[in-house]
Parts: C-alpha cells; sequence; structure tokens
C-alpha cells in the first residue's frame, strides 16, 4: 500500500512539473506572438459576415508571420450578447485561448412628462475565459466575472480598464466547455480558405 501511495504521488508530483513547465513555454509564446503583433510584424487577413436568420454580426482576422498561422481574432454580436475570441497558434495547434464575452441589456429612462431621455438602468455582465492548452489538452482554466453592480464609483475612478480590478480565479477545466472550443478553432482554421458568405457555419448554421 505504501509503495503504492509513493507511485501515485511521484506521478503526480512528475505532471505537475509537466504542466508547469508547458505553461512557462506556452507564456513565452503568447508574449512573441503579442510583441510581433505589437511591432506589426503580423500579417492580416480580414472578413466580416453577416448571418440574418441568426441575427449575428461578425469579423473574422487571421494574423500570419512569415505565412504560418499565428493567431485568430473572431468577434460577433448577437442582439444583447457581444463576444470577442482569440485563438493563439503554434504550428497549426491551438496553445492559448482568450474569450470574452458580453450581455448588455441596459434600459433607457424616460421623463414621464416630457418624454425626454433622463438616463440609463444598467444591467449588464461581463465575463473572461483564459484556456491554456498542450497537445490539445487543456492543463490550466482561469475565469473572471463581474456585472454592473460589483462596480463602484470607487473603481471606476482607480480603474480606467474596470477589469483590471478583478482578478482571474482557478476553475476547474470543463470538458465540455473545452471540447466546443477545439471544435470551433478547426472550424475557423478551415474557415480560412472560405467566402464571408461561408462563415455562418462557424456558429453551426
Amino acid at each position: 500500500m505504501r509503495l503504492l501511495f509513493g507511485l501515485c504521488f511521484i506521478t503526480s508530483m512528475v505532471f505537475a512539473q509537466s504542466d508547469e513547465a508547458a505553461l512557462q513555454n506556452i507564456k513565452k509564446q503568447f508574449l512573441m506572438i503579442s510583441e510581433l503583433q505589437e511591432k506589426g510584424m503580423l500579417t492580416q487577413k480580414k472578413a466580416s459576415y453577416t448571418c440574418k436568420d441568426l441575427s449575428i454580426e461578425g469579423t473574422l482576422i487571421y494574423h500570419y508571420h512569415n505565412q504560418d498561422l499565428k493567431l485568430i481574432s473572431h468577434s460577433f454580436d448577437q442582439g444583447h450578447y457581444s463576444a470577442s475570441h482569440s485563438y493563439y497558434v503554434s504550428n497549426n495547434r491551438l496553445f492559448f485561448y482568450f474569450g470574452s464575452d458580453g450581455f448588455d441589456n441596459d434600459e433607457t429612462i424616460y421623463d414621464e412628462n416630457t418624454g425626454d431621455v433622463i438616463g440609463t438602468e444598467e444591467d449588464w455582465s461581463v465575463s473572461h475565459l483564459r484556456i491554456y492548452f498542450s497537445n490539445e489538452k487543456a492543463i490550466n482554466c482561469l475565469i473572471k466575472q463581474y456585472e454592473n453592480e460589483d462596480v463602484t464609483d470607487e473603481i471606476k475612478e482607480k480603474y480606467p480598464e474596470i477589469s483590471a480590478y478583478f482578478k482571474n480565479e482557478e476553475k476547474e477545466c470543463d470538458p465540455l466547455e473545452v471540447k466546443e472550443i477545439l471544435s470551433v478553432f478547426q472550424k475557423l482554421t478551415a474557415a480560412q480558405k472560405q467566402s464571408s458568405q461561408e462563415l455562418c457555419k462557424v456558429h453551426g448554421y
């Protein structure tokens, strides 16, 4: 029994060290792509599309370095929902995903007598998801979530970028969520050679 426990403990340590090494490598690759992007060294291929039946308007931008795909930026709006998803790529494999999703259902307030707009009742929420991949396996997942009720006047004054106030929290990677992200990544990769009229396929349409 002691031998079995010892083997399990050593194995878990090896996996932990392996994941940590992979995380450090992911961070290096992310910084390299970010630096290339900041220096304007990535070429772009951009496509906009509209899916009328789904009420979706979206934009896809593929970023290349020496003809190698490095980053896919995908943003779209659907009614009160908006999304901006980034897929960081190395050797045609996804190694880091960042998704920003927002829901905005603000309500305009009107003066009962004049009908003039006198303000807005805020009702919105934001979610940021970060997933680190190694060999198409999610090894670390972080989530950041906040809504209008969480944002005080003090936070607005101290933090020009409100999201900087809220911290990422580690969470257990959801297998179904990871599978869906990898599936969308494959569709986006395949969509490089498609016309804008065919991009609705990314949304399963």
